[in-house]
């Protein structure tokens, strides 16, 4: 007897990882070195703010809407705002729906404030912090920690040197507070940081201590806030200024670009989380130029990380890429058949 049965097989759906160019209408930020940047999922767009050029810094806020691909300048026309920086860190709150930005440089100037800026109103106002709180510093990297609500940021520089110390921010009470930890990646700065959403915890890689390039890798267990190290046979070279996101969709840390010592690099590498190794990715399409300290942010709804601005050997960009199908996904397909079964139905055969 057959029977007509249904049978949903996974089959992979590959798509090579591949560069392509994104060329906005409207007006185009300057290019710039060095800006921090987050994906607002509200109103599915980039927004960047600050960086340096040559002979400056600035301190005006892009978004790049996604939908309608155009730039827009949402820069506040009055009110305060923040000083004009380089190197400093944003990252998106969003159970306030807005942009928190720390730390950074100016000249010789370094900072240690904290500003959120509202992506419904485009407003700035700062997050005044009592004491204590961390020095001034830029370099540094921080994410958003979502279970507590707090900014958590490690290490940095400052002409008195390079700190090794751990800090949460909580913006709703304007309160920072120290992390008592038995052990640290040690002191530096330029270093990169996202967070793995997978283990609740926060990555940082690289960065610079003395004349050395880091190339090691550490992870901060955000329930314990202890750090440990993830080794690997092989790493990338080390650099600075690399940006950094991790990607939901293969539990990977993803790193492009850096200064790997005088020279920028275009490599695209993955440490893939589980099986503790790094690998370069091989990416068609045409590649951007070489840079270190671009802006990266990560859209997993769309497979694809996002990068903006950046610094050649000379020069600067404002070009935006995007690095699609960064991860193969699975594609469920309903497969019709028949089977023959003397008293019930049999599983139907693989083709």
């Amino acid at each position: 007897m057959y029977f007509l049965v249904f049978v949903v097989l996974l089959i992979s759906q590959v798509h090579a990882q591949q560069w392509t160019q994104v060329e906005p209408g409207g007006a185009l930020p300057v290019p710039r070195g060095n800006p921090a940047a987050i994906y607002d999922p509200v109103a599915h767009r980039l927004v960047a703010f600050g960086g340096r050029v040559p002979g400056g810094e600035l301190n005006d806020v892009w978004a790049l809407d996604l939908g309608a691909m155009r730039w827009q300048n949402i820069t506040p026309n009055s009110g305060a705002a923040p000083t004009p920086r380089w190197s400093h860190n944003a990252v998106y709150d969003p159970t306030a729906h807005r942009m928190l930005v720390w730390s950074g440089r100016r000249g010789g100037m370094f900072y240690n404030d904290v500003w959120a800026f509202d992506l419904s109103e485009h407003t700035w106002s700062e997050l005044v912090a009592s004491d204590p709180v961390p020095n001034q510093r830029y370099g540094t990297a921080a994410i958003f920690d979502p279970r507590t609500n707090e900014l958590v940021n490690f290490a940095g520089f400052t002409d008195a040197g390079r700190f090794d110390d751990t800090w949460r921010f909580d913006p709703n009470s304007g309160q920072w507070s120290e992390l008592s930890v038995v052990s640290n990646p040690g002191p530096r700065c330029l270093h990169s940081a996202s967070y793995d959403s997978e283990s609740h915890r926060m990555l940082i890689y690289g960065g610079q201590r003395g004349s050395s390039r880091l190339g090691d890798l550490w992870a901060l267990d955000l329930n314990g806030d202890s750090w440990s190290e993830l080794t690997a046979a092989a790493d990338p070279p080390g650099r600075t200024f690399t940006a950094s996101i991790y990607e939901t969709l293969s539990n990977r840390f993803v790193i492009y670009g850096g200064d790997t010592g005088g020279e920028k690099s275009a490599e695209v590498w993955a440490y893939d989380l589980a099986g503790e190794s790094w690998n370069s990715l091989a990416i068609s399409g045409v590649a951007p130029a070489a840079r270190s300290g671009a802006a990266a942010v990560y859209i997993e709804s769309e497979n694809r990380v996002l990068y903006f601005g950046g610094e050649a050997i000379v020069g600067f960009f404002n070009e935006v890429w995007s690095l699609e199908n960064l991860a193969n996904r699975e594609t469920a397909v309903q497969e019709v058949g028949w089977a023959r079964t003397k008293s019930a139905l049999q599983p139907l055969q693989n083709r």
